[in-house]
């Protein structure tokens, strides 16, 4: 990880306006940035600048995109989108969960057929806040298959479920 480019901005305290608070804009979400107090004289003489600095990162963002893909009657595969740096996911029908990981994709395997589970995720930023979690999206399972004899082998098809969650 670690700061990513170094750009120094000098300014009176003047210029900061009352306290000293200076407001930082443009940020990318869930990258590190590093502060350090640098004082200057009324002559435009830089002094010393501060021996501790401050190294934060912006806030985590709530994964969008969460869509489930059926992978036949006992497989469900979640998927998503986000910037941050690991992520959690939850089947919580069924109470299982990723872990934290930095990939954008978790398959929940050994469930029941015809059966809807649903599925939420969270991000968290390399200073370990996490985001709150996205909506909830669901999917079901392919049934159950009868009984019957011999045919041949054959293969699942994936079928994608992208569900666009509505804010009430």
């Amino acid at each position: 990880a670690g700061v990513q480019s170094v750009s120094r901005t000098y300014q009176t305290s003047t210029q900061w306006g009352a306290g000293g608070v200076i407001t930082a804009i443009g940020l990318n979400t869930s990258t590190g940035y590093a502060f350090v107090v640098v004082a200057r004289n009324g002559e435009n003489v830089v002094a010393n600048e501060s021996a501790i600095s401050n190294t934060s990162s912006t806030l985590a963002t709530v994964p969008t995109s969460l869509a489930i893909a059926v992978g036949g009657s006992s497989v469900l595969t979640a998927t998503w989108s986000g910037d941050d740096t690991t992520y959690y996911v939850e089947n919580t029908t069924k109470s299982t969960n990723s872990g934290w990981t930095s990939g954008a994709s978790w398959t929940s395997g050994s469930l029941s057929c015809g059966t809807s589970y649903a599925f939420r995720v969270k991000g968290r930023n390399s200073d370990l806040v996490e985001s709150a979690w996205s909506s909830a999206v669901s999917a079901t399972t392919n049934g159950c298959g009868g009984g019957g004899g011999g045919g041949g082998g054959g293969s699942t098809v994936t079928t994608p479920v992208i569900v666009t969650p509505v804010v009430t």
